[in-house]
């Protein structure tokens, strides 16, 4: 699955994303199977507060990563069908994991949820806040 954040080396995003990405994530980093462990209680969020996240090139294209926004695929789906397959399925019932970096909050799992949410102009999104205390090290 093309994913953000996993499989990566802990200075792999420093060394291959993109500027904008790298801002936004810091050095920290994460397992998905980890944050799924973890017990957080779900609150309701609101969506102006991640919309930054869309412009950010957070998804693989012909298996090349951070070449691709959730703004992009929202405006030409015709253009990357394979996220535009993944928003259209996404599971809006289980919520995202949103991190606080630097005065925002970052999207660790769930952008494909946060960009259909987006797109369906929901106001809010079901969201587990991880504090980085939380955030398990690979």
């Amino acid at each position: 699955m093309e994913r953000t954040a996993p499989d990566l080396s802990r200075d792999a995003p420093e060394a291959a994303g993109p500027e904008a990405v790298r801002s936004a994530y810091g050095s920290q980093r994460w397992r998905l199977e980890d944050l799924w462990s973890l017990d957080l209680p779900r609150v309701r969020f609101a969506l102006p507060e991640l919309t930054w996240m869309l412009d950010l090139p957070l998804w693989q294209l012909d298996g090349v990563r951070f070449q691709v926004s959730p703004r992009q695929v929202l405006a030409d789906p015709a253009r990357f069908p394979h996220h535009a397959r993944r928003i259209d399925e996404a599971d809006l019932s289980r919520p995202i994991h949103l991190m606080r970096r630097d005065g925002r909050w970052t999207v660790l799992d769930g952008s494909h949820r946060l960009a259909s949410a987006v797109r369906r102009q929901d106001t809010a999104i079901d969201a587990w806040l991880v504090r980085a205390t939380e955030c398990p090290v690979p």
